[in-house]
Order: structure tokens, then C-alpha cells, then sequence
């Protein structure tokens, strides 16, 4: 002998005979589709029997159930949205300033006395007689001062396979990643708290 049971499928026809759904407060973030969600919770959970015998209960905890899982939702579609090659385990983004302060400060002084003097013979004398002489002195006095204020901003990326997986294991990670279905893993946390699965 069978006995009656109130299913998931059933409690959404009674609403969709009134023109509702069980799943009208139900939300979803922009991302996802709600259609693809309710059919999803549908086709894997539609004969099992629901833990809340009372309709209007249920439609409000639906709603309530996927407020709380909101920020779940968030997080999966921004991980899956990220763009990144598959085949690279290793990017690096740097930024670095250098910064050149200085200050040079320099004197320089020279100076000098020359005296020329040039002697001449006569050539029926045996001594040495000045003819002309000259002198002259110099002085020389520089300063310098240099400052310097040089800011350089650089940046840099380095990426690409480290070596600790190969590129043929990362690919199989791509696949297996690709395999992962958000709907399937929401249907199932859905089915986890307002089913009783049994088979």
C-alpha cells in the first residue's frame, strides 16, 4: 500500500493552477537565469517529497533561502568570470619607485706666478746679460652647486608556467573546471534543505 506524499512538483502546480509559482520570491543575481534555476530544482528534485507541508510557508522560505545564499551566488559568478590563461600557473604584477635626491657642492680655486727671463751673450764676452724678463700671475676661483630630484616609477609583469604542473595537467584542470555547473551545485543546496530525498 502507497502513501500520499506532498511533493516539490506537486506544491508548484497547485500555485501554477492560481496563476503563481512557488518560486515567485525567488532571486537570483544578474548572471544567472531564474527560468534555468527553477527547471534545474525541478527536474532533479520534482518527486521527492517537500519538508513544509504549508504553501505559503514554503514560497516565503524559498525567497528567504535565496537571500541567504546571495553572496554564494556572487562569489561563483565573479570566479567564473575571471579571465586567466590555462595553461600559465605563475603571474607576477610589480610596481617600483626609485627616487634620485642629491646634492653636489664643489670650489675650486688655482692661481699661479710665472716669470719668464731670457739671457743673451754678446760675442766677444764671456758673461750672460738679461735681455728681456717677464712675470705674470694668475688667480682662479669656481663654485658649483648641482641639486638633483629624479622620481621614476617602473612596473613590470612576469607570468607563465613555473614547472611544477605541466601544461597537460593544467588543461585536464581547464576540463574538469569547465565540467562544474553553478546550477547543479545551487539545485543541489536548494534540494538540501527543502526535500526529503528519498527514492
Amino acid at each position: 500500500m502507497s502513501s500520499a506524499k506532498l511533493t516539490l512538483y506537486g506544491m508548484n502546480y497547485y500555485y501554477s493552477q492560481r496563476g503563481q509559482s512557488l518560486f515567485d520570491l525567488l532571486t537570483v543575481l544578474e548572471g544567472l537565469d531564474k527560468e534555468t534555476l527553477v527547471d534545474n530544482i525541478l527536474l532533479r528534485g520534482a518527486e521527492f517529497e517537500v519538508i513544509y507541508s504549508d504553501g505559503d510557508f514554503m514560497r516565503e522560505a524559498v525567497g528567504a533561502w535565496s537571500r541567504k545564499w546571495q553572496r554564494t551566488m556572487e562569489k561563483w559568478i565573479k570566479a567564473l568570470s575571471l579571465e586567466y590563461n590555462p595553461i600559465e600557473n605563475y603571474d607576477r604584477m610589480e610596481e617600483w619607485t626609485t627616487t634620485d635626491d642629491g646634492h653636489i657642492e664643489g670650489e675650486n680655486h688655482s692661481g699661479g706666478n710665472t716669470n719668464t727671463s731670457s739671457n743673451v751673450s754678446a760675442f766677444n764676452s764671456d758673461s750672460m746679460r738679461p735681455d728681456t724678463s717677464s712675470y705674470a700671475h694668475t688667480d682662479s676661483d669656481a663654485n658649483s652647486k648641482t641639486d638633483t630630484n629624479n622620481t621614476n616609477i617602473r612596473t613590470g609583469r612576469a607570468h607563465g608556467n613555473v614547472g611544477v604542473t605541466t601544461s597537460q595537467q593544467m588543461v585536464q584542470s581547464e576540463l574538469d573546471l569547465a565540467k562544474w555547473n553553478i546550477y547543479e551545485e545551487l539545485t543541489y543546496l536548494f534540494l538540501g534543505e527543502f526535500v526529503i530525498p528519498l527514492y
